[in-house]
């Protein structure tokens, strides 16, 4: 059990390339209909999408949890 456990290696091993997936399409949908971010609402916020001119990675740290959660809160870039 925990993060060392078979059962955490498992998942991530069977969802990660379903996550992976999930997230190049929420990228494209994003870049195609002009959305700016897109926000999960499923629980615990995070981003699923920002456009890349507003990336401060380099300056700030992101907790991961933000890449494995999904949502359906969008917002559109006036």
């Amino acid at each position: 059990f925990g993060v060392e456990g078979d059962l955490f290696k498992k998942r991530q091993e069977l969802i990660q390339p379903i996550q992976e997936k999930i997230f190049v399409a929420i990228r494209e949908y994003a870049n195609e209909n002009g959305y700016e971010a897109m926000f999960d609402k499923s629980g615990e916020a995070g981003v699923l999408y920002a456009n890349p001119k507003y990336d401060k990675s380099d300056n700030l740290s992101w907790s991961e949890r933000c890449k494995s959660q999904l949502g359906r809160c969008c917002m559109r870039h006036p």
